[in-house]
């Protein structure tokens, strides 16, 4: 019987594939476009990563999680270049922008370990998340997380007030149309996060 968080999700999820699918298809060689995709799917991953463990099923088949649990580091950087797209239509990825992954490729090192052990034991490590007084390496996950994205969230809003300062003597209309909801989505996020923390620090501050 699929709860209320579950078929919240399961839309969510839904509604997220078939938007990404139509952001791919609308403009394929229009970069910024390429890297909007690439956040929403990287949303849809960690929202199917929520569902499968909101169903428990990382008890029957714990390896997934391992995998899916590294695309937490991926929408925090995926936002940030596709802001800077949006704004700089002439940039293109480079090189050192992988730099911007670093947290998602330690993750993957880390957990390559994982893969090697029984089954048993990595159900064990899963079960000890969720007790009263999980590893530290779990609350330094979490946090890591939070830290990231809050990092992104400011240096996308930075660069969008940069931007509108720039231009704001050429293109006023279109300044202000353009950064204003870009501005909106981080404010939006930042509010989405703010609530978290207050949950994480006083109302669960062990969780």
């Amino acid at each position: 019987m699929l709860s209320l968080s579950n078929v919240v999700l399961i839309l969510a999820i839904s509604h997220g594939i078939l938007l990404s699918i139509i952001i791919l298809l609308k403009s394929k060689k229009f970069y910024p476009n390429f890297l909007l995709f690439l956040f929403i799917t990287s949303c849809n991953i960690i929202l199917i990563n929520l569902l499968y463990t909101d169903l428990k099923l990382e008890m029957l088949f714990p390896y997934i999680p391992l995998v899916l649990d590294g695309a937490v580091y991926l929408p925090g950087p995926l936002f940030f270049l596709y802001v800077c797209s949006i704004l700089n239509k002439e940039r293109k990825i480079k090189k050192v922008d992988l730099l911007h992954f670093l947290l998602f490729f330690i993750y993957i090192a880390f957990t390559i370990p994982d893969y090697f052990k029984p089954e048993r034991a990595v159900v064990k490590s899963f079960l000890s998340i969720y007790s009263a007084h999980p590893p530290f390496a779990s609350i330094l996950f979490n946090w890591t997380i939070i830290a990231q994205i809050l990092i992104y969230l400011l240096v996308s809003l930075k660069e969008v007030g940069k931007y509108h300062r720039r231009i704001r003597g050429y293109y006023s209309s279109v300044s202000n149309i353009q950064t204003t909801w870009i501005r909106g989505v981080i404010y939006l996020f930042l509010i989405g996060l703010s609530i978290f923390l207050f949950v994480k620090i006083c109302l669960c501050p062990l969780a």
